[in-house]
């Protein structure tokens, strides 16, 4: 394994850092499509540990609702809040 590694801790086996180099564009990928800047790093580590599981989009909408309405955007927030419920409704599901 040490006639792997460069003195610098590169990894010189083209194999292995392909597939690294995949993983870090799939865990970047998830993570801008996300809104974690309130994600600590334990939550931020179980979100792409769960990242194979399917998100509930209510369960979405309410944290961004909520956290609209703690940044003081209450107006906005009953206006996604409102949407919400009616697509729910129509629906017939969350």
């Amino acid at each position: 394994m040490n006639k792997q590694i460069i003195k610098n801790g590169e990894i010189k086996d083209i194999v292995a850092n392909e597939y690294c180099s995949r993983e870090i564009l799939r865990y970047s990928d998830m993570i801008n499509r996300k809104g974690i800047s309130n994600y600590s790093v334990a939550e931020l580590i179980e979100f792409l540990i769960r990242s194979d599981e399917k998100i509930c989009f209510s369960d979405y909408a309410t944290k961004f609702i909520n956290r609209m309405s703690s940044e003081g955007h209450e107006r906005n927030a009953k206006n996604y809040r409102l949407a919400v419920n009616y697509l729910e409704r129509y629906l017939g599901t969350t």
